[in-house]
């Protein structure tokens, strides 16, 4: 489990929470309507911000705080 936190608090898996929260918006904005939409855009907007972040929420299940990233 700690080197699945290690990859996401890393430099990839800050880049990818980005790139994928990216796509959540675009989809959400594009496609859906209503509450599924909102949810969407919602995880799409919480995973960019947590990459620009540099803040990973797994890091509290390994007991380290959470903006304990290693670059």
């Amino acid at each position: 489990m700690e080197k699945f936190v290690d990859f996401a608090s890393g430099k990839q898996g800050r880049s990818l929470r980005i790139v994928v929260g990216a796509v959540l918006v675009c989809v959400a904005v594009a496609g859906n309507k209503g509450t599924t939409a909102w949810v969407i855009g919602i995880l799409g907007v919480l995973l960019i911000l947590s990459g620009v972040l540099k803040v990973c929420l797994l890091n509290k299940l390994v007991g380290r705080p959470f903006n304990a990233c290693p670059n």
